[in-house]
């Protein structure tokens, strides 16, 4: 029986079972996970295979490393759906990427990337190493984060979780540890699946279905097919969900009291969906604060009570008071989401001892959900990004046009942020992943000569992720050219004045009206948010400086604007072998495991915007001449939703690895020391580009008494960069406040490029684990274990941030200035560029506690009850990361600002199991710790406390799975049914503000708790 990691031990399950099926992993917990595993006839000779080593023997000698397995029936019922959303229930990770959460425009669709111990920060998705099967698998993007999506979720016997670094036994990723998905690759017969659910507010309506079929191919092959499929439907806004109160901070009045309330219904004071005239009048003027109404009137703005301004934002509390919940609005939840996949494997004993064996994986991951309008505002006296509109709008209301000649007013800044009746309209994102992998292997026991009883395994595989991005939404100078509309004074028709300035580049100008929520024509929404191609283009490709280039075509559709094709390619070979080398040691015999490897990753990236193709940062399309009154902000701006400067890129590195482990027998049968095993390792891996570096373990197993275990681990792990942080240069938009050649200026918006840094050095990760595992033979059926962890990570890749990178230019650092381009005119930020360097540190500590028991009952006199409970439980007391000293960044109970908060410092899940013949009772309950919404406010040093209520308060979700299973003609049928936050409850309040949409822009920390509330789910399982 293969459980992973390429390696085997045969165990005899009369003698050793207890042994085998949970101290031999480590853990003794998983014992009910891996009890179906082991054969019951008490002559059978049984294969196990520990993830946490690659080290086979025969004597039962466990691995000082913590594992905790999990079976997949338990995954079933702890959430039917996704494999990557039952592990995120476990307590040992923090903020896995799911197909519930949305993702950025270059991120993985539907992403199952996992993130263990919270240590996946910023670009380093890769701390944590994914295995199928015990081998690596391609990433889904350049971040290196697996997309456990497209693995064969029906073919997932167990997955193992090493919580302990071990980089030495697997190799560069595993700082945080492992995650092992164990294929039952022996399945014999044909199995269906199909689920069906939704919420209880009837929307996220999801299906999945699967299929699997087995069978012997004469007597020496095996064949194994598998496919699935899943799609739901996504959520967007906050309809029905009435616990959104759009909570956000307001300016107390007390100046002895905290600076910031955190108040419901704050709305912006800047910005709506009708337009809001904020700035280019003077106070006194009838138009200073009105806003355009749906049928294009004016009426005042009344602002609430308690109002925030200053720093470019402002926002008030809606209570008696005008402004549109923004965020609540365009808000997506739960993107649309589907993914696929299927599975081929085939295997072949060539001889008795020799498996050859071919595996193939094919998968897709899908996302489709509304993008935003635009955010066109300034602070209360205007400026920033706000439209400007003059007095000859020809779609100006006669009664606005009036005050202006009155006033004798030329123009008024216009502030509006586009929602899905306006600017967002026909704005989209959808994103896409195809990936492919093939492995051709063998597994061969020696059965003679000195080497008898070694397994030598082997494998060579070749995988490709494919990642297209589209991305639709608005075109910076079409806005600004669209909505300075005129009337023809030679037709009388009205049109874009720029198109009278400019025929032969603006003639095909769509005036656009945006006074007033949704009068925008469908015509004016498209010309400003999409371009109309549809045909197949050679684009001018710019790549990295690394002499790659070569020509490419994309078909651009219409209705299409940007477009992303990231291709990220992984090449793996592998020879390994283990088995015993002196079995005469007094302790017991000397195992061993020794191989070597090589792999290639590989990255191409072709961005491609009609408006920019050559991706030149140069390109300022809001500069047009025949523009006017655009703002500095806008003017400036080399890159927008769709204005890339993402350029094209390509790269490649070779990972050269060499690896042997040790598993020594120290002491035997004396008192205090039943047993007492040393576990060392080491690899050597020589990073292109980087050079080389040694990974090491050495760990201590100490069976104190029958009952008591002790085990420690002291570790050099590390991680290589990722393929983004070696080569990628993303584009986006950033801004510092102040700038110091402009002080007086406030916030500063730019452009910015990041990563790509092909001479990063691998991070540096010093790793302890020390545990006690307690099995007492007193309470059969019971076990618990208490590990400590703390891993330092040194060198860590990181980058030194805008801010800082401005302010040391104007202090002379010469090479700062080089990241840094102005406007030759006006000497203003126009570009900074944020390169990717081995400049931080990062730490985490914490404790984790599992717990199990299980065993027969009599509770209503069947003779076929079996009770089982179940525990996790992590402390977490450090989570850090360091790029600047002056500035350090912690993130432990930060629970309030999405994208950070999703490290409670204390988590806990507790299942508890009951059957009785056919019927099944599964109850899970998870617990997430109170914390805090910023870490930085409320300092103890502070004169005047920074916010009233700094804290978020705990939360406790409850699952129910029922199931009941009938003995059908030789099959199994088995029917249940699921409920998700069984109580609905509501998210805790996060007061969470989005000062670029001027609103309160997400009250849901979704990486940390649900913003669904109450989903039921019903399926059934049929094996034959």
């Amino acid at each position: 029986m293969s459980l992973g990691g390429g390696v085997s031990v045969s165990i005899n399950r009369e003698s050793i079972a207890l042994i085998g099926a949970s101290v031999f992993l480590g853990l003794a917990p998983v014992e009910a996970a891996l009890a179906a595993d082991v054969q019951k006839a008490d002559d059978t000779v049984t294969e196990v295979v520990v993830t946490g080593t690659r080290i086979t023997n025969a004597t039962g000698m466990s691995t000082p490393t913590p594992v905790t397995a999990v079976a997949a029936d338990e995954l079933q019922q702890m959430s039917p759906g996704t494999l990557v959303s039952a592990l995120s229930k476990l307590p040992q990770f923090y903020g896995n990427t799911t197909n519930d959460v949305v993702g950025g425009f270059f991120g993985s669709p539907g992403s199952g990337n996992l993130n263990l111990r919270g240590l996946n920060t910023g670009g380093a998705s890769s701390r944590t190493l994914t295995l199928l099967d015990g081998r690596r698998v391609v990433p889904a993007t350049s971040k290196g984060g697996v997309d456990t999506n497209i693995l064969p979720e029906s073919l997932i016997k167990r997955v193992d979780t090493v919580t302990g670094g071990a980089s030495a036994a697997y190799g560069t990723d595993a700082v945080a540890g492992v995650v092992n998905f164990i294929l039952d690759t022996k399945f014999t017969g044909w199995q269906m699946h199909a689920q069906s659910g939704a919420t209880s507010r009837h929307d996220h309506e999801n299906t999945e279905f699967s299929g699997t079929y087995g069978t012997a191919l004469g007597e020496r092959a095996h064949l194994l097919l598998s496919a699935e499929y899943y799609h739901a439907n996504g959520v967007f806004g906050y309809d029905g969900r009435s616990w959104y109160d759009a909570y956000g901070t307001i300016t107390g009045s007390d100046p002895s009291g905290p600076r910031l309330l955190v108040r419901p219904n704050v709305v912006s004071a800047i910005s709506t969906f009708g337009g809001l005239i904020n700035g280019g009048v003077p106070t006194s003027s009838a138009l200073y604060r009105k806003q355009f109404m749906p049928d294009g009137s004016l009426a005042p703005f009344v602002m609430g009570e308690g109002t925030l301004s200053g720093g470019g934002t402002s926002h008030s509390i809606a209570n008696g008071g005008s402004g549109d919940y923004i965020g609540a609005d365009i808000q997506t939840i739960s993107p649309d989401s589907r993914r696929g996949n299927g599975f081929l494997y085939v295997d072949y004993d060539a001889t008795p001892n020799l498996n050859i064996y071919l595996q193939g994986l094919a998968g897709l991951s899908t996302i489709d959900q509304p993008d935003h309008g635009g955010r066109f505002n300034g602070g209360l006296t205007g400026g920033g990004t706000s439209l400007t509109v003059y007095r000859e709008n020809a779609f100006l209301p006669a009664a606005v046009r009036q005050i202006m000649e009155d006033e004798n007013l030329s123009s008024f800044q216009l502030n509006i942020t586009g929602d899905r009746e306006g600017l967002g309209r026909e704005s989209r994102l959808k994103q896409d992943n195809h990936t492919y992998a093939g492995t051709l292997g063998f597994k061969w026991n020696i059965a003679q000569g000195f080497l008898q009883g070694w397994n030598v395994d082997g494998y060579v595989q070749y995988g490709t992720a494919d990642n297209k991005g589209y991305q639709q939404g608005i075109i910076l100078d079409r806005v600004e050219a669209a909505v300075d509309a005129v009337v023809d004074p030679g037709t009388g028709n009205i049109v874009c004045r720029a198109a009278l300035i400019d025929p032969a580049k603006w003639g095909g100008c769509v005036p656009l009206n945006l006074f007033g929520r949704g009068n925008a024509s469908d015509a004016a929404i498209a010309y400003a948010t999409r371009f109309d191609s549809g045909k197949q283009i050679t684009t001018p490709l710019y790549f990295n400086p690394d002499g790659y280039a070569r020509g490419k075509s994309i078909t651009y559709t219409s209705g299409v604007g940007k477009v992303y094709n990231t291709t990220t390619t992984q090449r793996v070979a592998e020879l390994s072998a283990s088995g015993e080398v002196a079995k005469g040691w007094g302790a017991g015999p000397i195992s061993t495991a020794l191989g070597v490897a090589w792999r290639r990753e590989g990255i191409e990236q072709i961005v491609y915007d009609p408006s920019n193709p050559a991706s030149d940062p140069n390109v300022f399309p809001a500069s047009d001449p025949a523009l006017r009154g655009v703002s500095q902000n806008i003017r400036t701006r080399s890159s927008a939703i769709q204005n890339s400067t993402v350029p094209n890129i390509y790269g490649h590195y070779d990972v050269k690895e060499a690896f042997s482990e040790w598993q020594v027998p120290l002491l035997s049968g004396l008192p205090g020391v039943r047993q007492m095993n040393l576990l060392a390792s080491a690899r050597y891996a020589n990073y292109e580009g980087s050079g080389g570096i040694w990974a090491w373990k050495y760990g201590l197993d100490w069976q104190v008494i029958r009952d008591v275990r002790l085990r420690g681990t002291v570790s050099r792990d590390v991680r290589a960069a990722t393929l983004s942080e070696r080569f990628d240069q993303t584009g986006g938009i950033g801004s510092v406040n102040p700038d110091p050649d402009f002080p007086n200026d406030g916030a500063q918006t730019f452009t910015i490029r990041s990563g790509g840094n092909p001479a990063l050095s691998p991070e540096k990760a010093d790793t302890r684990t020390f545990g006690v595992v307690y099995q007492p033979g007193w309470l059969e059926g019971f076990s618990t274990s208490v590990d400590y962890w703390d891993i330092d990570i040194a060198g860590a890749i990181g980058t030194l941030g805008l801010q800082r990178i401005v302010d040391d230019c104007a202090r002379g650092a010469q090479e700062m200035c080089a990241l840094i381009k102005r406007d030759p005119a006006t000497q203003r930020l126009t570009q900074v560029i944020n390169v990717s360097q081995n400049i931080a540190a990062a730490a985490g500590r914490g404790v984790d506690v599992e717990m199990s028991y299980r065993r027969p009952i009599h509770l209503f006199g069947s003779g076929r009850e079996t009770l089982g409970v179940r525990a996790f439980y992590s402390h977490l007391m450090e989570n850090s990361t360091t790029s600047d000293p002056s500035n350090p960044s912690t993130r432990v109970d930060v629970a309030g600002q999405t994208g950070v908060g999703v490290l409670p410092k204390d988590s806990a899940t507790a299942n508890l199991n009951y059957t009785n013949g056919a019927f099944n009772l599964f109850i899970q309950g998870r617990y997430i710790g109170p914390g805090i919404y910023n870490v930085r406010y409320n300092l103890p040093t502070a004169a005047r406390p920074d916010i009233d209520d700094n804290t978020i308060g705990s939360m406790v979700y409850t699952d129910v799975t029922l199931g009941y299973g009938w003995d059908l003609s030789g099959g199994r049928l088995e029917l249940y049914g699921n409920a998700l936050n069984v109580f609905d409850r509501a998210p805790p309040v996060v007061a969470s503000w989005d000062g670029a949409l001027a609103q309160t822009s997400n009250q849901v920390n979704s990486a940390l708790f649900d913003p669904l509330g109450r989903r039921y789910a019903i399926g059934f399982n049929f094996r034959y």
